[in-house]
């Protein structure tokens, strides 16, 4: 996600990668993801380089979340990984559960 991210983000600077654009990628077909139900999802550069920022921060958080459960346990706290309240939600990462893709 964050190669891809970074080709969209030079194929906007390059002026290729404009909205709408699905074949910024210089390919010859539109350019497109694969969601959870393995469909393809057509995207153009500004929707792959917000995809890929938004990728970045959930993987970031999660760690820095992780982290800190793992700093307690290995201080000898006892910890209920699953529940632990320190893991994000969407909302307290930047998105909201009712947004739309």
């Amino acid at each position: 996600i964050t190669a891809t991210g970074l080709q969209a983000q030079a194929a906007i600077q390059a002026g290729t990668g404009q909205a709408n654009n699905v074949r910024w990628h210089s390919g010859d077909t539109d350019f497109a993801w694969i969601d959870a139900d393995n469909n393809l999802v057509p995207m153009d550069a500004p929707t792959v380089l917000a995809f890929a920022r938004t990728a970045n921060q959930h993987v970031r958080v999660h760690a820095i979340a992780a982290r800190l459960i793992k700093n307690d346990i290995l201080d000898g706290q006892e910890a209920d990984i699953e529940n632990d309240p320190r893991w994000p939600t969407q909302r307290n990462y930047g998105e909201t559960d009712d947004q739309d893709p």
